[in-house]
């Protein structure tokens, strides 16, 4: 490591891989946005099995072990530093156990709030404006996201480092804070600015940073077209189910089934997952048709 550690009142941003790409976007943004420089890397090697082979020109690449790379920026007057990790990919397994060291590493260096970014999948148009979800370790954290224009997240999952270093972090003491920018789920694989920018925005208003979000806005503009041409195929499987007299699901609720409708066809884990959701609200009876349809497909 080539800087001290007496970062001053830091908060740590973390970001790894996951739907859209958004907290890889949000995060790599936010570094550039404030020249943060590179202050340390932490190999994940004893950690890291490889679950797949890069391939280049038909040829097989060595496995390298995945890196996550520490940046740190000091507020060029009195307000709180930023450090800002960027990772090359999710650990395959130990996720605790990572979350848990980068925690210590983070109260070692002065760390008084941990933020992660992650995407939301819901049934949204590309062309929308994506809305951020917050949840945190404490309600007044919460009640400072609301302020900024996030809404809260109230019942569901984060999957993958983005969500285990909160839980990690509430295990240790420190304040933590996941904000979700909401894209459209039948695009997950492609890389989406949008969302990214919206999450920014709440980021920066907590943080108070004055972030130019411009080139996030001109590259959604322009991939637009591409994550609307995903789209029809996909829509027809979003009408509401019939809801029971007097029942209305909640929103967040049904974006969230909606959600795991959408990839429990292609894996099975999600398709229990989704029975278990439905059968924990009551809601199994009105989504039974669609469920059991899953499984009259060929495969």
């Amino acid at each position: 490591m080539n800087e001290r550690d007496d970062w001053r009142r830091a908060w740590l941003v973390a970001a790894w891989p996951g739907m859209g790409a958004v907290a890889q976007i949000a995060a790599t943004h936010l570094a550039l946005q404030l020249h943060a420089q590179p202050i340390e890397a932490m190999d994940t090697r004893r950690d890291d099995e490889p679950s797949s082979v890069h391939v280049k020109g038909g040829l097989v690449q060595p496995w390298r072990a995945s890196r996550d790379l520490l940046h740190g920026w000091r507020h060029p007057r009195a307000g709180r530093d930023l450090l800002v990790l960027l990772s090359e990919r999710q650990p395959p397994q130990l996720l605790r156990t990572h979350a848990q060291a980068l925690v210590q590493r983070a109260r070692g260096l002065g760390v008084e709030r941990i933020a992660t970014f992650a995407a939301m999948g819901t049934p949204m148009h590309p062309a929308g404006t994506p809305r951020v979800f917050a949840t945190a370790t404490s309600s007044g954290l919460l009640d400072e996201a609301a302020s900024a224009g996030a809404i809260r997240f109230d019942d569901g999952e984060i999957s993958g480092m983005n969500g285990v270093l909160l839980g990690a972090a509430a295990e240790q003491g420190i304040e933590a804070l996941g904000l979700m920018g909401e894209m459209p789920f039948f695009a997950a694989g492609l890389p989406n600015p949008r969302p990214a920018a919206a999450v920014l925005a709440v980021f920066a208003r907590i943080a108070n940073l004055d972030l130019d979000l411009t080139r996030l806005h001109a590259e959604a503009n322009r991939l637009e077209p591409v994550l609307v041409a995903q789209a029809p195929a996909q829509w027809p499987a979003l009408a509401a189910p019939a809801e029971r007299p007097g029942e209305q699901i909640p929103a967040e609720l049904r974006q969230h089934i909606e959600m795991l409708f959408a990839v429990a066809g292609q894996d099975r884990e999600k398709a229990l997952e989704l029975k278990a959701l439905l059968d924990r609200h009551g809601l199994f009876g009105a989504y039974e048709d669609r469920f059991l349809d899953l499984f009259r497909q060929g495969s």
